[in-house]
This record gives structure tokens, C-alpha cells and sequence, in this order.
């Protein structure tokens, strides 16, 4: 009965967790024109202390080609205290010189870099009109691998889906339930001895796809 009782607190707490971080997106003022910001300068933060919770360094470049060196707030699973990548995709807060946030939609810029919280370089990008998010570059070879990060409907968790373009620009993007592994399949369908490979691995983690993308360009 105890062991129930924890866990039904700790997936009211995840509930409650996820419905704020939506709630608060929806009644955040994004901005979504560069005329509405500050001047450049009062975002370039790199080198100031920003007294704050969950604050990564990070390098963006604007739609007008501006390159900036500022801070963002990213926030922190309720799980294992990694990147809950939804916080920083759809608009992403910068703070200015005085450490105060200003939301920017994602359609402003052309790419985010940082470091997250376990040490891991990430890049998201903004891949045009058809995704209304910043996707992140998993490996960018002769086929690049994208990943969208979005709400589940059905139980507010974190969710993804991944992208494959293939040199001729044609993507493997089918938003239907579709395993990895078809996915996978169909982008290296130009090797065929990887097709057998990749049904017979039993764990298809980041670093494995990976693998099999640079065996694809051997």
C-alpha cells in the first residue's frame, strides 16, 4: 500500500509538472518579430552571472543571419534532472543584461547551440514552415538524422519522432507509428547489407544509429 501511495504521489507531482509548463507557455508573451526585441547588445550574456535556476549558456543565430552569445533558461526533467527539450524548442527565454527573460519563437531562429546539463553539445535548427519547432541535428552525414520533440496528448510526457533526409533531399518522415527501425531501413535502402543488420540489432540507442549512418557512408 505504501509503495502505491508513493507512486501515485510521484505521478500527481509529473502531471502537475507537465500541466505547469504548458499552462505557463500559453499565457508567456512570445515574441515572434525582431522589431519587438531589445537591441542586440542587452542580450549578450555570456560573460554575466544570471542568478537563476536552470540557465545554460548557449550561441544562437537569428533568421538575419545575427550571430549571439547570451544565456537561456532550460528546463530540467522531473525524472533524472536532464534537458526537457520541450522548454527550449517551440520558444526559447534569453535573458538580457539585468537577468530578466524574454521568450523568442522558435521561427526567429536558424540555430541553438549549448551544452546541456549532462555535458552534451546539442544543436537545434529550424527547418522551415513544415515543423513548428526547432528540431535537433542527431548526426549530419551523407543522410542526416533529425529529432522533433513534443507533447504526448494522451499523458503530457515527452515524446519525439525521428527525421532521415537522404542526399537526394528526400525525408523519412512519417508521423504515424513507424519503428525506428523501418525508418532506418528506408534511409540506407541504397546498402542493402545493412537492412539485415538492422533487424537483427536488438536495441536501436542514438549511439547504434549513429553507427549504422557511418557504416552507410563507408
Amino acid at each position: 500500500m505504501r509503495t502505491l501511495n508513493i507512486y501515485i504521489i510521484f505521478l500527481t507531482v509529473l502531471f502537475t509538472n507537465c500541466a505547469t509548463l504548458r499552462d505557463r507557455a500559453e499565457e508567456l508573451k512570445v515574441h515572434r518579430r525582431m522589431e519587438e526585441l531589445k537591441t542586440f547588445e542587452e542580450y549578450v550574456t555570456a560573460d554575466t552571472e544570471i542568478k537563476k535556476k536552470n540557465v545554460l549558456a548557449a550561441e544562437i543565430t537569428f533568421i538575419d543571419g545575427r550571430d549571439l552569445k547570451t544565456q537561456i533558461k532550460a528546463v530540467k526533467g522531473v525524472i533524472n534532472n536532464s534537458l526537457d527539450e520541450r522548454s527550449i524548442n517551440k520558444s526559447v527565454a534569453i535573458y538580457d543584461y539585468q537577468g530578466k527573460e524574454d521568450y523568442l519563437s522558435y521561427t526567429l531562429i536558424r540555430q541553438l547551440t549549448f551544452t546541456d546539463y549532462e555535458g552534451k553539445k546539442r544543436i537545434f535548427v529550424n527547418k522551415g514552415d513544415q515543423f513548428d519547432s526547432l528540431l535537433e541535428i542527431m548526426y549530419a552525414g551523407r543522410i542526416k538524422w533529425f529529432r522533433e520533440f513534443y507533447e504526448s496528448p494522451y499523458n503530457s510526457f515527452r515524446n519525439y519522432y525521428d527525421i532521415f533526409v537522404k542526399e537526394s533531399g528526400e525525408e523519412i518522415n512519417d508521423k504515424v507509428a513507424i519503428k525506428l527501425k523501418n525508418k532506418l531501413i528506408k534511409a540506407t535502402a541504397e546498402k542493402p547489407v545493412l537492412k539485415e543488420k538492422i533487424e537483427q540489432t536488438n536495441k536501436l540507442d542514438d549511439q547504434t544509429v549513429i553507427a549504422l549512418l557511418k557504416e552507410f557512408e563507408q
